[in-house]
């Protein structure tokens, strides 16, 4: 009787950890110059419970994105979060991201920002720091995509930064 109480106890926590957990850490960036509006367009793809969890571990307000979305402070955690996290240099040149939004779908939530007066980018350097704060695996993909081809980094809590010249191509 108590082993088979102790089985059924032990497969509800195995499930309710299963459900819990991802098996992997991973954001999607895609940088996009677009020339003839003379801007950079990106679109950052997280899991939402983990930029939750990264949200509320530095501002601490128990933000729910699924719930608080559309609330001006959950929009203002999460711009101020990733401009905190998530830097491109262009040309040897900081740049400034404009958080224009962002749309949850199922587990996941896309952030789009721009930069304007981007005319040529000669170099450009991606430091992510997204959710490196909160997991130790945490991998950052970037893609830039200029003129039709593409150039990636894998970004990680020992590789934080990716930088290349478009003249390389």
């Amino acid at each position: 009787m108590i082993s088979k109480m102790l089985t059924v106890l032990f497969s509800k926590v195995l499930v309710l950890f299963i459900t819990n957990l991802h098996p992997f850490h991973v954001t999607v960036s895609e940088i996009y110059h677009n020339q003839k509006n003379h801007s950079l367009e990106i679109t950052m793809k997280l899991f939402v419970d983990d930029f939750e969890k990264a949200i509320n571990s530095i501002h601490n307000p128990g933000i729910n994105l699924y719930k608080d979305y559309n609330e001006k402070m959950a929009k203002q955690f999460i711009a101020s979060y990733i401009n905190d996290h998530f830097v491109v240099t262009i040309n040897n040149k900081v740049i400034k991201l404009n958080y224009l939004g962002s749309e949850i779908e199922n587990d996941a939530i896309w952030c789009y920002l721009e930069s304007n007066d981007i005319d040529t980018v000669e170099n450009i350097q991606i430091t992510s720091k997204i959710l490196l704060d909160i997991y130790d695996d945490q991998m950052n993909l970037v893609h830039f995509e200029e003129k039709d081809k593409i150039k990636s980094f894998q970004l990680y809590a020992d590789n934080e930064t990716g930088r290349f010249e478009t003249a390389n191509w």
